[in-house]
Formats: structure tokens, C-alpha cells, sequence
């Protein structure tokens, strides 16, 4: 096989099919050129580049022995991809070469970096849309959530009900706290008159108007009782509560 008249042919039937795309880049027996890729249209100005006329340069250079062996393939002028990405594409070209060999193969590389890049940029585009969707779909329950409150199971009233219980129960055991600490100390109103006799006096001309009045201290133990009646009451339905 004579390679140099394989490469050159297949260099003249490339340039007729790529014209403008077609860069040489270097001459001779072990030509290197570069052929540049226009993505579609919907795929370039929608996920790859704002500019429909983006395009993705695949860079040739012929070995002595091509087509009998691959030629050494890069990228150049590329846009929209990652060290990552381009890593990937060549990794998928070197096995369509591999597979081609004995045979001019170039035209079969572009159409197949075409494609990939193609379906590279499909996919992160319908990648995006897909979070986009997300994104709003949570955004619009957090949005409903805050109307509609939390919704009620058994669980979740029985952990409301305990904990209302629970509030009402310290409410409850604050205010005796604070009742009794309010009762110390404090004298009683028939201590208070055996304390200051004059009080008697004083009260009772205040409101007989001069007119002797006796005072049975007796009662002050009966209203003293009624105090603690009240204290009963309050244990009874507290106790009712609790077996609620």
C-alpha cells in the first residue's frame, strides 16, 4: 500500500466534502489538519454556547503508516466542554479508530465526535431542566406547606397531646408554687386582730358608728376553712384531669 497517495486522496475527498471546515495545518507525508464540527442548531444555541455558530475543531495528524495504523486525534477551539469531557470523547474516537483501521477513517471520526457531543450536551441540558423542575416543584410545597400547616396522624397528636398535658401540668404546678410562696408569711385575719387589739376597736367604730360591737374571733377559723375547702376542690380536679 502506498500511504501517501491513500492520505492525499482521502485529504482531497475531505476538503471537498468540509470546504470551509477544513484547516491545513501542516503538509507532507504526515499531513495534520483540522476539521471544525457545527453542532446543531437547537443544541449549540441551547445548553453548549449562546452562539448557534459554535463549533468543536477535531485535530488530525497522519502517522507514515496511516491507514494501516490511527492517527494521533485532539480537540481545538472547543467551548462548553471539561477537561473531563474532552478526555471521554477522545477515549470513544481512539476505539472508533481501532476499529477502522486499513481504511481512510476521518470521515467516520467526525461524524462520530458530531454525535457525541451532540448527546453530551442533550443530556446536560435535560439534566438541568430535570433540577430546574425539581427546584421549583419543592419551592411550591414549601409554599403550601405554609397554609395548610401540618397535617394530623395518630403519632403526631399523640405527641401533641402529651405535650399540651405537660404545659398545662407545669402551668398548673407553677401557679400552687407561687401561691404558696405568696401564703408565707402572710398572717391570717384572726391573727391579725389578736395581734393588734386596737384594730378591733378601730374597725368597729369605723363601722357602727360609735356603736359597741362584739367580735367573735370564731369566725375567722371558719373562713379559714373555707380556704382550705377551695385547696380540696382545686386537688379533686386536678387529679380528674390527670385520668383524662
Amino acid at each position: 500500500m502506498n500511504y501517501e497517495d491513500e492520505q492525499n486522496q482521502e485529504i482531497e475527498a475531505l476538503k471537498s466534502i468540509y470546504f470551509d471546515e477544513f484547516e491545513d495545518i501542516e503538509s507532507g507525508p504526515t499531513a495534520k489538519f483540522a476539521i471544525s464540527i457545527a453542532l446543531d442548531e437547537d443544541v449549540s444555541a441551547d445548553g453548549y454556547n449562546a452562539d448557534p455558530g459554535a463549533t468543536l475543531a477535531l485535530v488530525v495528524s497522519y502517522s507514515a503508516t496511516y491507514p494501516e495504523t490511527i492517527p494521533t486525534l485532539s480537540f481545538s477551539k472547543t467551548t462548553g466542554l471539561s477537561v473531563e469531557d474532552r478526555e471521554s470523547l477522545l477515549e470513544q474516537l481512539t476505539r472508533e479508530a481501532e476499529n477502522n483501521v486499513g481504511m481512510g477513517m476521518v470521515f467516520t471520526l467526525v461524524s462520530t465526535v458530531k454525535e457525541l457531543v451532540e448527546k453530551l450536551v442533550r443530556d446536560r441540558r435535560q439534566k438541568a431542566e430535570k433540577e430546574d423542575e425539581e427546584r421549583k416543584r419543592l419551592e411550591e410545597e414549601a409554599e403550601l406547606a405554609r397554609y395548610q400547616g401540618t397535617r394530623v396522624n395518630v403519632d403526631t397528636f399523640k405527641e401533641w397531646k402529651t405535650k399540651f398535658l405537660g404545659e398545662i401540668e407545669e402551668a398548673k404546678t407553677k401557679e400552687m408554687r407561687m401561691a404558696a410562696e405568696a401564703k408565707k408569711g402572710k398572717l391570717t385575719g384572726r391573727q391579725l386582730f389578736e395581734k393588734d387589739k386596737t384594730l378591733v376597736n378601730s374597725d368597729m367604730a369605723f363601722a357602727s358608728d360609735g356603736v359597741e360591737v362584739e367580735v367573735d374571733l370564731a369566725l375567722f377559723d371558719e373562713l379559714e376553712g373555707l380556704d382550705e375547702d377551695d385547696e380540696e376542690e382545686n386537688n379533686v380536679l386536678a387529679n380528674f384531669t390527670e385520668d383524662d
